[in-house]
């Protein structure tokens, strides 16, 4: 059984029952047969329409250049994301980096994740946008407790259940931060 690669079911499932059927007149079965030479596969549109005629069935199977990405959402939505605990050292203000001498050094908690994510905005957010491929997430603690108890994670595995929003302040160093609800172990 031949495979098209990239092909959806259904354009297949249309030449295949509308092609085969006398239902269609010759014009609307050379016009789907025309839209699929247009497409990129890795057969040919006359190879599709000579089997299809013989009664011969094609599965779809779809190729992944790529490893699948996977989703979160920006806040409202709680996420859970796992990864590496580190400090990296920021220039703050008052000119955040212009000025090394008198700007303040900050160390904010970083996330570094194994494989990239995208954080998806949701639909009327006018806050946040979509980021893709992201590979580090500013964790931002809410209080004294919290900022103690990540200290013990800096360069260890973590799973931190939050909230994500994009940056806003200049000390927000990543384009995406992670507000802690709870540090799952």
């Amino acid at each position: 059984m031949k495979k098209i690669v990239l092909i959806p079911l259904l354009i297949v499932t249309a030449i295949f029952l509308f092609g085969c059927s006398k239902q269609i007149s010759d014009t609307a079965y050379n016009d789907l047969i025309t839209n699929l030479e247009k497409m990129d596969f890795n057969i040919m549109a006359e190879d599709v329409e000579e089997d299809i005629l013989q009664g011969q069935h094609y599965e779809s199977q779809a190729t992944i250049d790529s490893e699948v990405v996977k989703e979160y959402y920006f806040e409202p939505d709680v996420s859970i994301i796992e990864g590496t605990l580190i400090t990296r050292m920021y220039y703050g203000p008052p000119n955040y980096g212009e000025d090394p001498e008198t700007d303040a050094k900050q160390y904010p908690f970083i996330l570094q994740l194994d494989e990239p994510i995208d954080v998806i905005s949701l639909e009327g957010d006018i806050h946040n946008s979509d980021r893709l491929q992201v590979t580090e997430i500013q964790v931002v603690p809410n209080n004294e407790e919290e900022t103690k108890n990540l200290k013990k994670y800096i360069n260890k595995r973590i799973i931190i259940q939050g909230t994500l929003f994009e940056a806003i302040f200049g000390s927000h160093h990543m384009d995406v931060l992670i507000r802690i609800e709870e540090v799952l172990d």
